[in-house]
């Protein structure tokens, strides 16, 4: 197999994998959003924004643009010292159904 076709299927398998990922993704970035809505007075939880930084630069790595500048953008947002929980509560929201899109839409047939 040529070097290009190598590289390229193992980009594919990676892409593969990243998807694969995506409910294990959602679960810590649910698990942050949960923490945060428990305790709206806290700061925005290290491991939610963690979770969006990862993400924010993965999806674009493996073909998926639009997610990363969700992440990206989301991430960025909660960053800002003024960032109520009400304010992020429809980009969150908006972000789950979109990683759940994403997976559905990759999914193999059954």
């Amino acid at each position: 197999m040529p070097e290009r076709q190598q590289i390229d299927a193992g980009m594919a398998l990676l892409a593969a994998r990243f998807i694969q990922r995506l409910p294990e993704r959602q679960v810590r970035l649910q698990a942050g959003w949960a923490e945060w809505q428990a305790n709206s007075k806290a700061t925005v939880p290290a491991a939610l924004i963690r979770e969006l930084h990862a993400l924010a630069g993965a999806a674009p790595l493996f073909g998926h643009p639009a997610l990363g500048d969700q992440c990206r953008a989301l991430e960025q947002a909660l960053q800002q010292a003024d960032t109520v929980i009400e304010k992020a509560a429809p980009a969150i929201t908006a972000l789950f159904a979109g990683i759940t899109a994403l997976q559905t839409e990759q999914s193999p047939p059954v």
